[in-house]
């Protein structure tokens, strides 16, 4: 990274998936960033399973900007028709790399429990 060079640097964490509203339970997320440029138009995308293999199950733009230095945009999701079975969701922002950033590796998290519309295991 150049010294000079201003780029945000988005985290994300997923809080514990509300299954009281099943078939289409909510979840919390916090995006942060940690960089020094502001973000805008940051797509969400959440995942049944590991991104990589999983199903994709939601995915929203946040509007932002979120801003540099710390700034966070923290919001609720209703994922709509949530799979069936223990689902351990999974969200990623920016999968597509658009905003130029300092670090990626904090881009993606796994919520804490797998959750099942039949209630959290």
């Amino acid at each position: 990274v150049d010294g000079g060079e201003l780029l945000a640097d988005l985290s994300v964490e997923l809080g514990v998936v509300d299954t009281r509203e099943c078939p289409n339970p909510s979840v919390e997320t916090t995006i942060t960033n940690l960089g020094s440029a502001d973000a805008s138009n940051v797509l969400v995308v959440y995942f049944a399973g590991d991104p990589a293999t999983g199903t994709e199950i939601h995915r929203e733009t946040r509007p932002g900007p979120i801003a540099g230095g710390g700034g966070t945009d923290t919001f609720s999701v209703t994922i709509t028709d949530f799979p069936s079975g223990d689902v351990r969701v999974h969200v990623v922002v920016d999968p597509a790399n658009s905003i130029p950033e300092c670090n990626d590796g904090n881009n993606s998290d796994a919520a804490d429990d797998a959750a099942n519309c039949l209630g959290l295991i």
